[in-house]
């Protein structure tokens, strides 16, 4: 769609309190200024007479000024920077994500009482001009209709792919800035997702036999995780910090219609509840299985106290299910001066940036440990503050190495390939992926080849983490001084 200049979209956001009472709490408007959709937001007042214009930083509402939110999954509301507005809200995009052809083409009711197709309706009133389809639910490509994902008449391809698209196909498609391979279009064949039996390059969460959707199997598919996960793994990264409990079925229900590519393992069952979850896999089936209540109380309250001993990749699974006393608050932000003013322990930093839960030395080479998809980091203190070293991993792209800039590159069979330029020249051309691997095109099969405004490293990588933690590693990194090995 092409807006005017000035074009302003708007949208409140309100939370219903104890007494079903409509709470507004933030107000977030869209401005095109003619080149690009930036965002601002105003945070309601707790008398909801007014709303008042948030600083770029973001900020924090407490929920307890609001009224009285029993049933609410936080006791914070979180309002965000305009910087991780324009994440989402991009040029590669095109701004808005939700006022768009596939979200409009729905019937809506008139003042009487007759219902309509939102598309006919912005068109007679003058709002859109172009082709609009004469049927717009039987259009195709931008118009194509989304279908909702609560209606069980429906099919669970359609319903499991249009809230792929809602939620996640704004940063996983094509030139949307990302670093994945995937697009999550709801208008795609299902071949050209590059999600069904692909092995993932960023991280498996030590799934087994993981894939991005492994057909018939939700419990080694890193899709399910991404989606079912608080904390650091969690998806989406921006927007949302509690999984959505209708969103898991409908994904695991479309991943079990697929057809399996090998036999299912035995699936998870009351009289077998371990003392100890022992792998992502078996902890995912487990969180299934509490999802759709299948477990007496006594079952839960054993699978609970199981996953409260279990590291994070493993617990945060579980956090929404566990009493609001024994949660562990999950952190939307970090205060860089907080991190800075902790002092950190080197050595436990050390075993941080080692463990393969943290995934550090998988990109990052210190001495003669670790992978050579990121920068070597032996002298990273030599060459860098120690506010410079948290900033970059706080906020991985804002500031790139254009030597390990990530690139895209299409080949004209449709395949796509994400990760290091290492050399280009007229015969090849070779990407390294996440995993270090090497792939070598002919540049003449290549028909498009673009950079990443998004680094590799994963943003959040530290939620999970303490203060205490962060500023132990940030030490162990201030203290690398050496020049790296050739």
């Amino acid at each position: 769609m092409l807006f005017p200049k000035d074009s302003v979209l708007a949208r409140t956001v309100s939370l219903p309190d104890d007494s079903a009472r409509d709470v507004r709490l933030e107000t977030q408007l869209l401005h095109y200024d003619g080149i690009d959709w930036k965002g601002y937001s105003y945070a309601w007042s707790p008398d909801q007479h007014d709303a008042e214009l948030v600083p770029a930083a973001g900020r924090e509402l407490d929920l307890a000024d609001y009224g009285t939110f029993r049933t609410a999954a936080t006791s914070t509301w979180r309002i965000h920077a305009r910087t991780e507005c324009q994440r989402c809200h991009n040029h590669w995009i095109g701004g808005p994500l939700a006022f768009l052809p596939a979200q409009l083409n729905r019937s809506v009711a008139t003042n009487s009482g007759s219902m309509i197709n939102q598309l006919h309706a912005f068109r007679d009133g003058g709002w859109l001009t172009g082709e609009v389809p004469d049927d717009p639910q039987s259009a195709a490509s931008q118009a194509a209709t989304l279908t909702d994902p609560g209606d069980e008449t429906a099919d669970i391809a359609l319903r499991a792919r249009s809230w792929l698209a809602a939620n996640c196909s704004y940063c996983h498609q094509q030139h949307a800035g990302g670093t994945a391979t995937i697009d999550l279009r709801h208008t795609l064949e299902s071949a050209e997702m590059r999600l069904i039996g692909i092995s993932p390059v960023q991280g498996t969460f030590d799934l087994d036999a993981a894939m991005l959707v492994s057909p018939g199997l939700p419990s080694d598919s890193v899709l399910m995780y991404r989606i079912s996960t608080a904390g650091r793994g969690h998806m989406p990264h921006i927007g949302s910090a509690t999984p959505d409990p209708r969103g898991i079925s409908v994904v695991r229900d479309w991943i079990q219609s697929l057809e399996p590519r090998h036999a299912h393992p035995a699936t998870a069952t009351n009289d077998s509840i371990p003392v100890e979850l022992a792998t992502t896999s078996q902890a995912l089936k487990w969180m299934l299985a509490l999802h759709d209540n299948l477990l007496q109380a006594t079952d839960r309250q054993r699978l609970l106290e199981s996953a409260r001993r279990a590291p994070p990749e493993i617990s945060n699974l579980f956090e929404r299910f566990q009493p609001a006393e024994l949660r562990r608050r999950i952190r939307t932000t970090i205060d860089p001066a907080g991190v800075l003013a902790v002092a950190g322990n080197a050595n436990a930093g050390r075993d941080m940036f080692f463990d393969k839960r943290m995934q550090c030395a998988v990109c990052h080479r210190i001495g003669t440990q670790g992978g050579a998809v990121g920068p070597a980091l032996d002298d990273v203190g030599k060459r860098q503050t120690r506010e410079e070293i948290l900033a970059s991993l706080l906020e991985p792209s804002k500031k790139i190495d254009p030597k390990f800039a990530t690139w895209i590159a299409q080949t004209k069979d449709g395949k796509v390939h994400s990760g290091l330029l290492i050399s280009r020249d007229e015969q090849q051309i070779v990407i390294r992926n996440a995993r270090a691997e090497n792939t070598t095109l002919n540049a003449d099969d290549v028909e498009e080849l673009q950079p990443q405004a998004i680094s590799l490293m994963p943003e959040k990588q530290l939620n999970d983490l303490s203060d205490a933690d962060i500023a132990s590693l940030l030490e162990f990194l201030s203290q690398q001084k050496s020049l790296p090995e050739q």
